[in-house]
This record gives structure tokens, sequence and C-alpha cells, in this order.
């Protein structure tokens, strides 16, 4: 069973969710909504552990996938979509 790692994404105000199953979910608490963006690269894999951050620096997600491969996901625009 996939695990879910939470992270809040403080360039974009939203709270990042995920990845699972290759998507990574957002909720924007400004707007009350739920966005869903789909990654590729990623196929249909998940977070382990619990092991998502995000790098302010570099404004990306970065996290551990069930492979045990590190990744870094930069959203597309100001929300994730």
């Amino acid at each position: 069973m996939p695990e879910t790692a939470i992270a809040y994404d403080s360039v974009n105000h939203v709270i990042g969710m995920g990845p699972m199953h290759g998507r990574l979910y957002a909720f924007d608490p400004n707007l009350g909504s739920w966005t869903a963006s789909k990654i590729d690269a990623l196929g249909d894999r998940s977070t382990v552990f619990h092991c998502m951050d995000f790098d302010t620096v570099d404004g990306v997600y970065v996290f551990i996938a069930d492979d045990f491969s590190t990744w870094a996901y930069k959203p597309a625009s100001q929300t994730v979509q």
C-alpha cells in the first residue's frame, strides 16, 4: 500500500501530498480546492517512509519513491495542476 507524505510549498502557498500512483496532489487553503499533477517520468510509483519535503531555494518537492530512488519535482505553474 502506498504511503502519503505531506509538505508545505512556501513558494506557491499550497500543501503538497503524495506522490501516490504517479500523481502529486495539492491543497490550496486560500481557495479551499484540490488539484492533481501527473508526473509522467514517475510512472505509477508512490512515496515511501512518508518522506517528502519542499526545497524553498529551488522550489521543488524532494521525495523518495517506492523503488528507493530520490526525486525532485517542480510544479509547472503557480498552483499544481
